[in-house]
């Protein structure tokens, strides 16, 4: 019971975090132009501060989406896996493993290049599709993706190791 409750939790966080990410989206640029025009006909003043809360938004999700969702893949990783299918040379027990011990290190740090591999992990309650890219600059080292969020494609949640 109690791991079905912090399931869930991370994910009304993570739609939580969507919905952040959507709102910044749509209000960001025209926030910045309302801002720029402001600034340069009166200066700064208090009444700003609610004109960057878009960016304090961004923020918040960008700076948070990456822990979540790798927390969100162990929680599915937990559940009783019906189906985990790799589309690549790989073993799936070995991604599987891997998957389990995922590494965290900031999407700036990351070089991936070359076709998408996609991963489909069905259990019996959730589906999660991922994907991962081979670093280039690291033999062995491939970065993961959730496809579940549209700013993932900037942020990768994580690296496995898989031995070529």
């Amino acid at each position: 019971m109690y791991t079905s409750r912090f399931y869930w939790v991370f994910v009304l966080l993570l739609e939580l975090l969507d919905f952040f990410y959507f709102v910044a989206q749509v209000t960001i640029l025209p926030m910045m132009a309302i801002l720029a025009v402001w600034i340069l006909r009166k200066g700064f003043n208090k009444y700003q501060i609610i004109l960057c809360f878009p960016f304090f938004l961004f923020s918040v999700t960008t700076f948070f989406f990456p822990y979540l969702a790798r927390e969100n893949i162990k929680n599915v990783l937990h559940e009783n896996v019906l189906i985990f299918e790799v589309s690549g040379p790989f073993n799936d027990d070995v991604v599987l493993r891997e998957l389990k011990s995922l590494h965290f290190i900031l999407s700036e740090n990351s070089h991936p290049i070359g076709k998408k591999i996609p991963i489909k992990i069905v259990t019996d309650k959730s589906r999660k599709q991922l994907s991962i890219y081979r670093d280039y600059l690291r033999k062995g080292k491939y970065w993961l993706y959730d496809e579940d969020y549209k700013y993932s494609q900037a942020n990768s949640i994580g690296y496995i190791i898989i031995k070529d």
